[in-house]
């Protein structure tokens, strides 16, 4: 028996599952990338599959490293920002991972709903679209629940971070704060909290005519309105399981007090960089 094979549809069915694989991998990784690269991934992805099948490797071991490793690492390498082997593992691990999820859901689409019967139908590529978007929901749903679930049960929210501004930098402990949702008033801009005498090295000696400065009025549990005076700085990084974030043009508030008691932190976070953890 012979079978024919589209080559047109059978690239878009492996580069719509690799996008939607590599999206879902993003979220558990946490890199800093972006859809397009996942998108560029899976066209790279879904282009050397057919290059598999159409050329046709005469030895099963040399197919299997191909498809299992060669695709696999293009697609990580494209998609991610892979700077260590470290790295490079746990991509490639997690990307296995959410494949085997994402095809088990399929699976129980098929056997335990109406979906089967739906496909017995008759499959055709827009129903594939179809069932495969239920799964990718489905996929998403169950790894924003397990992540919540894994960071309720006393992750530790205090991270390594950096400070850096006209060519100087500070290490500080910063404390990932879900509450805290200042803002600049005018432009919207985050602004992070950290004391004063844990960042005056930073700002010794540097001119108000040359250094943007915020007031933002703000009101904390139990006391009056108050007004914070915030300067924007060239950069933060935050070290997130393994991985270092940057983030750039940050508005850093000035607090003249103690924000830890036990001196666990420095710098309180703001929640808009909640999409890294």
């Amino acid at each position: 028996m012979k079978y024919v094979v589209y080559i047109d549809v059978f690239f878009a069915i492996n580069f719509f599952m690799d996008f939607i694989i590599l999206l879902i991998a993003r979220k558990l990784l946490k890199p800093q990338t972006t859809i397009i690269r996942c998108f560029l991934a899976a066209l790279a992805g879904a282009a050397l599959s057919c290059i598999i099948t159409v050329k046709s490797f005469k030895s099963v071991i040399m197919q299997k490293i191909f498809t299992y490793g060669v695709i696999s690492t293009v697609m990580a390498v494209i998609g991610y920002p892979i700077k260590s082997m470290k790295a490079y593992v746990k991509c490639i691990l997690c990307i296995y991972a959410v494949t085997i999820a994402l095809a088990g859901t399929v699976n129980g689409l098929y056997y335990f709903t109406s979906v089967g019967r739906f496909m017995y139908e008759g499959i055709n590529f827009i129903r594939f679209i179809f069932i495969t978007a239920v799964a990718y929901f489905i996929t998403d749903f169950l790894v924003k629940y397990i992540k919540s679930r894994w960071k309720n049960t006393g992750k530790n929210d205090i991270y390594n971070v950096t400070l850096v501004f006209n060519d100087k930098s500070i290490k500080l402990k910063g404390l990932y704060d879900s509450g805290n949702s200042l803002t600049e008033p005018i432009g919207g801009q985050p602004v992070h909290i950290a004391e004063y005498d844990k960042i005056q090295p930073l700002i010794k000696g540097v001119s108000a005519d040359n250094t943007k400065i915020r007031l933002v009025p703000y009101k904390a549990l139990g006391t009056d309105m108050g007004i914070l005076k915030a300067i924007e700085i060239d950069m933060v990084q935050i070290e997130v399981d393994g991985e270092i974030i940057k983030i750039d043009n940050v508005l850093i508030g000035i607090y003249e007090g103690t924000l830890s008691g036990a001196g666990m932190y420095d710098i309180i976070l703001n929640r808009s960089i909640k999409k890294w953890f």
